[in-house]
């Protein structure tokens, strides 16, 4: 009598990749696993509780960077926070903020360790959150690396306890 193959493929490909009999049967363990669903109560929430998911984010920004051909400016963006300001510009960690090159050349903003933009043609605007951990008031400067010359200093505090 014929031994039935559970997982020929599985076993087929890791015979090709070279592995010995021990590890194909591992590779067709774990295949069997997955497939059975054996692993679906492993892991539990987090340690230190459930992250918010991308629906329950709110990505309209508290300030707007704006780099043109001749500065880089931040103002107020659409959503008030009382922890954020633009005289001078702060915000607090997990803020979001928006770029936008309104100038008529590509530009690039970065603040080292906190984001880069990555080449901003005339007219994008690219979302950022700001989740550099902090203990204490930090300050970034936003410079645009066409320019660097033209900059911005931004600081960053820490994220406020709940």
């Amino acid at each position: 009598m014929r031994r039935p193959r559970l997982l020929p493929r599985a076993t087929r490909a890791a015979r090709a990749a070279g592995l010995g009999r021990a590890a194909r049967l591992a590779v067709a363990v774990l295949a069997v696993a997955g497939a059975t669903g054996a692993t679906a109560g492993c892991g539990g929430p987090p340690a230190g509780g459930y992250e918010p998911t991308l629906p329950s984010v709110n990505f309209t920004p508290k300030l707007v960077v704006t780099v043109d051909d001749d500065a880089v400016r931040i103002t107020a963006g659409p959503r008030a926070d009382d922890r954020v300001s633009v005289d001078p510009p702060r915000a607090a960690q997990g803020t979001v903020i928006e770029l936008v090159n309104a100038g008529r050349r590509p530009h690039r903003l970065r603040a080292t360790n906190l984001f880069d933009s990555g080449v901003l043609q005339p007219g994008d605007k690219v979302t950022v959150a700001l989740t550099k951990e902090t203990a204490a008031d930090t300050a970034y400067d936003i410079t645009d690396l066409e320019a660097p010359d033209r900059r911005v200093s931004l600081t960053l505090t820490p994220r406020p306890t709940p």
